[in-house]
C-alpha cells in the first residue's frame, strides 16, 4: 500500500502547507464542478428524455381520436355500402370531425415533427386519408373496409413508431412501462378488432346476410379480443401490485371495460353469428357497439391521463432535483471553501508551536512542554510528543536493566537462577505484593510453583490453588493469547469461588502472561502472575516492557537449559560411544589372549569358533563407524548417490536375509505386500536396503514376541509409498517428537548405540532422495513408518 501512495508523498513531501492545501483545495473544487457537471447532465438527459415522452403521448392522444373517428367513419360506410343509404348523413358528419382532427394532428406535427421525426410519415396518413374519404363512397362494401383498415393499420403502426422516437417504449419505471403497453399496443389493437367487428357487423345487418367469409373473420377477430382482454386484466394486475392506488385510479375503468366488451360480444354472437336470418338494424349494432368502443376509449384515455401524470411528477422531480443540487452545491463549495481556509490557519498555527517546542527540547530542555487549542490529531501528537519527553527517562532505566540482565545471564549455570531472577526483577519494577510462577498440572488445573512475596523469598510450592481449568472460564477467555489484565479484581471477576480466594489471598489486581515459561514443547504450560494489593492500572508502556522482560528472561532461561541439556548429552553420548567401542575390542582381546595362553590345548574347530567371534565383534564395530562415518557425511555435504533403476521387490528381497533370522527368533512374522503393476524406483540401491532393514529391525526388536510386520509399497501421487507396520505396543506420545532426533537414545542409557542413529540416519538419506519418511503410532494399537521413493520416468 505504501508503494503504491509513494509517487503522491514524494510530490507533497516537496510543497509546504500552504502549497499542499492550495493544490488540494484547487484539485478538490476542480473534481467536485467535474462530477457536479455530470450529474447535471445526466439529470437533463432524463429531463429531456421525459419531456421527450410527453410529446410522444401528446401526439399518440391525437391520433387516438383520429383512429376512433376513423373506425366509426368504417362502420358507417359499411352500413351505407350494404343498402343503409339512410346513414350518409352520419358518415358526413364524421368526415367532417375527421377534417377538424387532422388539423389538430398538423398542429401537434408542427409542434413536435421535427424533434420526433414524424412530420413525413404524418402527411402521407394524411394524404391517405383525403384521398380515402374522397373517394370511399365510389368503392364497394368490401373494398372500403379494407381500405379504412388499411389506413387505420398505417395510423397505429405510426402510433408505435411514435413510441419508438418519443422513448416510451424505453421508459424504464414499472408503472409508467405498463401504462405505455397499454396505450400504445394492448388497447390500441382491441380497439381497432373491436372497430372491425363493429363495422362488418353493420353490413351484415345492412343487407341482413354473412357470408362465410365474414363469419369467419368475426369470429376470429371475437378471439382476439378476448385475449386482448385477458392481456390487458394481467398487466392491470401487474400495476395494482406495483402500485395499489390504480385500482382506485383506473380499477373502475377497467371492470366497465370488461363488462362492456363482453357484452358487445354477446351482441354479436346473439345478433349476427348464430341466428339463421338476421333482424338486427344496422342502427342497433352500431348503437351498442359504440358504447362499447366509447367504455374502451375512455378506458385509453385514463390510462393517458395517468400516464401523463406520472410523467409530470417526474419532469417536476428532475427539475427540482437540478435546482437543489445546483442550490447546494454552490452553498457546500462555499461552506467547504471556509472551512478549508480555517483549517489551513488552524493547521499552520500548530505546526508552528511544535516546531518551536522541538528546537526547545533539541537544545536539552526536557521540561518544555506543548499546549494547543485545538482537540485533533495535532494536539494528539503533541500530548505525545509530552509523553515521550516524560518516558524518555523511564525507557533509559529500562534499557539499564536490560543490559544488566544479558550481562548477568553469562552467569547462569541453572535454569533456578533464572527463575529466581525474573521473579525478583519484576517484583522491584513494578512494585508488586508478590509475584506468582503457576504451572499446569496433569489435570490440566493451575498449582503455584513458585511464589515472591515481601515476606517470602522465592521458593517452590505444591500448595494447590483454586484455579481448575483456567482457560475456560469466562473472565479469562482471551488470556491464552493476551495479556490479561485486571485492574480490579471486585469489579471484573464474575466467578465467586475465584473472586472470594484472590480477595481472600490479598490479591485486588494482577497480570497474567500467557506464554509457557517453563516449557519447550507444548505441554504443562506455565503462567506468570504479577499481583497488587490494590486496584493498579498499569500503563502501556509497562505492559510492553512486561512482556519484553518475560520474553527475554524465557529465551535466558531456554539457552541455559538447552546448554545443560546438549551437556548431559554429549556426555552421555561420548560415555555410551566408548563402552559400544571398547566392548567388541575387549572381546577380541580377551578371545585372542584365551587363544595364546591355551594354544595347545585348542583344536581347529574350537579355533574356528573363536575367529569366527572376533571376526563378528569386527563386523559390529566396523558397522558402529560406518554409522557415524554416514552420519556426518550427510549431514555435512551433499551425498552423492549411486541411482539406479530398480524394482521395490529386489530391494525388499535383499532385506528379507538378514530380517528373517531375526524375526524367527522371536516367533514373529515379516509379510509383504506389493502393489501389482508396481512402478520401478529409481534409488540408491544399497543404502535404501539399509534404510529399509533398519526401520523393520526396530519393529521386530522394540515389539513383544509374536508380532506380525508387513511391508507394503504402492503407488500414490506419482510415488511409491512404502510404509512398516507393526502391532505392537507403540510408542507414547511424549516420546515422539523425538523418535528422529541425533540423540533420541539418550533417553535410555542402556539402548545400543545403534539404535539411536538408525532412524535418524534413515530421516538424512531418505531427504538426500528428495523424499520423506514420517510414521505414525497409537499406544497398545502398533506404529507404521512410511516413506517415499521417486518413480522411475520411462
Amino acid at each position: 500500500m505504501e508503494k503504491f501512495f509513494s509517487p503522491a508523498v514524494n510530490l507533497m513531501n516537496k510543497f509546504k502547507y500552504s502549497q499542499k492545501f492550495a493544490i488540494i483545495g484547487f484539485l478538490f473544487t476542480f473534481a467536485f464542478l467535474i462530477i457536479l457537471f455530470i450529474f447535471l447532465s445526466e439529470i437533463n438527459k432524463w429531463l429531456e428524455f421525459t419531456k421527450k415522452e410527453e410529446a410522444g403521448i401528446e401526439y399518440v392522444q391525437s391520433l387516438d381520436q383520429l383512429t376512433m373517428l376513423l373506425q366509426e367513419h368504417r362502420g358507417l360506410l359499411n352500413a351505407y355500402l350494404n343498402n343503409g343509404k339512410h346513414f350518409k348523413g352520419l358518415i358526413l358528419e364524421r368526415e367532417s370531425s375527421i377534417y377538424v382532427q387532422i388539423k389538430k394532428v398538423d398542429k401537434i406535427d408542427l409542434k413536435y415533427g421535427e424533434k420526433l421525426g414524424t412530420t413525413k410519415q404524418w402527411n402521407e396518413i394524411k394524404q391517405n386519408t383525403y384521398l380515402l374519404i374522397n373517394k370511399s363512397k365510389d368503392l364497394s362494401a368490401k373494398e372500403s373496409f379494407d381500405q379504412h383498415t388499411k389506413l387505420i393499420d398505417n395510423i397505429l403502426s405510426f402510433i408505435s413508431q411514435i413510441g419508438l422516437s418519443s422513448n416510451l417504449i424505453l421508459d424504464p419505471a414499472g408503472e409508467t412501462y405498463y401504462l405505455i403497453i397499454l396505450i400504445l399496443n394492448k388497447d390500441p389493437i382491441m380497439i381497432e378488432r373491436m372497430g372491425k367487428v363493429r363495422g362488418l357487423s353493420a353490413g351484415v345487418a345492412a343487407k341482413k346476410a354473412i357470408t362465410k367469409e365474414e363469419k369467419r373473420i368475426i369470429r376470429s377477430e371475437l378471439v382476439l379480443i378476448k385475449k386482448n382482454l385477458k392481456e390487458i386484466n394481467q398487466i392491470f394486475n401487474n400495476l395494482k401490485n406495483i402500485n395499489p392506488e390504480y385500482e382506485t385510479n383506473l380499477g373502475s375503468y377497467i371492470e366497465k371495460n370488461n363488462i362492456t366488451i363482453n357484452q358487445f360480444i354477446e351482441l354479436i354472437e346473439k345478433e349476427i353469428l348464430k341466428p339463421e336470418k338476421i333482424t338486427a338494424t344496422p342502427e342497433y349494432i352500431l348503437k351498442e357497439a359504440t358504447k362499447a368502443l366509447d367504455v374502451s376509449f375512455k378506458a385509453l384515455d385514463r390510462e393517458i391521463l395517468l400516464l401523463n401524470k406520472k410523467l409530470l411528477e417526474r419532469d417536476f422531480a428532475y427539475t427540482l432535483e437540478e435546482y437543489l443540487l445546483a442550490l447546494f452545491s454552490a452553498f457546500f463549495l462555499l461552506l467547504i471553501a471556509y472551512l478549508f481556509i480555517g483549517l489551513f490557519i488552524s493547521t499552520n498555527r500548530s505546526i508552528q508551536k511544535l516546531q518551536e517546542n522541538a528546537n526547545i527540547v533539541s537544545q536539552g530542555d526536557l521540561s518544555s512542554r506543548v499546549t494547543l487549542d485545538t482537540k485533533d490529531e495535532i494536539n494528539n501528537l503533541a500530548q505525545n510528543f509530552n509523553r515521550m519527553t516524560e518516558s524518555i527517562e523511564k525507557l533509559f532505566n529500562q534499557e539499564l536493566l536490560l543490559r544488566k540482565i544479558l550481562v548477568e545471564s553469562g552467569k547462569y549455570k541453572k535454569t533456578e537462577e533464572v527463575v529466581d531472577s525474573l521473579l525478583k526483577h519484576l517484583k522491584s519494577l513494578f512494585k508488586a505484593s508478590k509475584v506468582i510462577l503457576l504451572k499446569y498440572d496433569e489435570k490440566n488445573d493451575l498449582i503455584l510453583e513458585k511464589e515472591l512475596s515481601d515476606n517470602k523469598k522465592a521458593e517452590k510450592s505444591n500448595a494447590k490453588i483454586l484455579f481448575p481449568e483456567i482457560a475456560k472460564i469466562e473472565a479469562f477467555a482471551d488470556y491464552a493469547k493476551n495479556i490479561l489484565i485486571i485492574k480490579d479484581v471486585n469489579k471484573e471477576i464474575k466467578e465467586e469461588n475465584i473472586r472470594s480466594f484472590l480477595l481472600s489471598s490479598n490479591i485486588q489486581s494482577f497480570l497474567l502472561y500467557p506464554k509457557s515459561f517453563l516449557e519447550k514443547e507444548e505441554k504443562n504450560i506455565g503462567t506468570l502472575m504479577l499481583c497488587f494489593d490494590t486496584p493498579t492500572t498499569i500503563d502501556l508502556s509497562s505492559i510492553n516492557f512486561f512482556k519484553v522482560l518475560v520474553d527475554l528472561m524465557r529465551v535466558i532461561y531456554l539457552e541455559v537449559l538447552e546448554k545443560t541439556n546438549a551437556e548431559l548429552m554429549r556426555n552421555s553420548f561420548i560415555s555410551v560411544l566408548t563402552h559400544e567401542l571398547k566392548t567388541p575390542l575387549i572381546a577380541v582381546k580377551t578371545t585372542i589372549k584365551f587363544m595364546l595362553d591355551n594354544i595347545n590345548d585348542i583344536d581347529q574347530k574350537q579355533i574356528f569358533i573363536f575367529l569366527e567371534e572376533i571376526d563378528n565383534c569386527n563386523k559390529k564395530q566396523l558397522n558402529l563407524v560406518n554409522n557415524l562415518l554416514s552420519m556426518y557425511y550427510y549431514e555435512s555435504e551433499k551425498p552423492k548417490l549411486s541411482l539406479e533403476r530398480i524394482s521395490f521387490a529386489q530391494v525388499v528381497g535383499k532385506s528379507l536375509l538378514s530380517l528373517g533370522s531375526l524375526a524367527k527368533a522371536k516367533n514373529s512374522t515379516v509379510n509383504i505386500q506389493i502393489e501389482d503393476n508396481l512402478p520401478d524406483v529409481i534409488v540408491d540401491k544399497l543404502i535404501i536396503e539399509s534404510v529399509l532393514t533398519n526401520i523393520a529391525t526396530n519393529s521386530i526388536m522394540h515389539t513383544p514376541d509374536n508380532t506380525k510386520i508387513i511391508i507394503a509399497a504402492k503407488k500414490q501421487d506419482n510415488k511409491v509409498l512404502v510404509s512398516i507396520q507393526d502391532n505392537g505396543l507403540g510408542i507414547p506420545k511424549e516420546k515422539q517428537y523425538k523418535m528422529f532426533q541425533k540423540y533420541s537414545m539418550l533417553d535410555d542409557i542402556k539402548k545400543k548405540i545403534g539404535t539411536g542413529y538408525g532412524l535418524y540416519l534413515s530421516k538424512l538419506i531418505i531427504e538426500a532422495h528428495n523424499e520423506k519418511l514420517w510414521f505414525e503410532s497409537e499406544e497398545g494399537e502398533g506404529t507404521t513408518f512410511y516413506f517415499t521413493l521417486p518413480i522411475a520416468m520411462d
